[in-house]
């Protein structure tokens, strides 16, 4: 949170705080969602599709780290 706080102006970071925070909800109920579809119970009782779950969070870790890198560099160009 550190980092995104240092992207708006200070006057508009109540309301783009908000918004980040109500997105973060929504990220959580959409990953519940998709982990819920992937991964099944079978009739015999067995957990199927949980190793395509680590896949998955995998490559959204990925995709993270890239979005803060550019979040990272906005954020130091802004404070120049």
């Amino acid at each position: 949170m550190a980092i995104i706080s240092g992207v708006p102006e200070p006057r508009e970071r109540g309301a783009y705080m908000a918004i980040s925070s109500s997105l973060t909800q929504f990220s959580g109920a959409v990953a519940a969602s998709l982990a819920g579809w992937l991964v099944v119970l079978e009739p015999s009782g067995r957990i199927a599709n949980y190793h395509m779950l680590g896949w998955v969070v995998i490559g959204a870790m990925a995709l993270t780290l890239l979005q803060m890198a550019n979040v990272d560099r906005m954020v130091r160009a802004g404070a120049r």
